[in-house]
């Protein structure tokens, strides 16, 4: 059986953790696009012509994987901000309603 009181509970540091995990997905789609950026120049460069078929296809996953992360940084930052808003709220409510019920229970 579940305890009722719990059912509506909301941890605020749970959901700051959550937002703080978006963020650091965020940093590293933005450090895997850098780590890999430009294989399809180097592979040109390196071994010219002979694998031009090979270079193109790694341009062209190179600028697919490089939107995709963009997409990706751009919603795991606005999770990470979303959250952050929404445990702050979540606070203020608490705070609020504890201190509306403190003035209607008086002892």
């Amino acid at each position: 059986m579940t305890n009722p009181e719990l059912n509506v509970k909301v941890l605020t540091d749970h959901i700051h953790q959550l937002a703080d995990a978006q963020s650091r997905a965020a940093d590293q789609f933005t450090g895997a696009n850098r780590a890999i950026a430009g294989v399809s120049d180097r592979v040109r460069e390196t071994h010219g012509i002979i694998c031009a078929l090979a270079s193109t296809a790694l341009a062209t996953a190179d600028e697919t994987r490089a939107s995709l992360g963009s997409s990706l940084f751009q919603k795991s930052t606005e999770l990470s901000g979303k959250l952050t808003t929404a445990a702050s709220n979540y606070g203020d409510t608490d705070y609020l309603a504890g201190r509306a019920i403190g003035s209607e229970c008086r002892w």
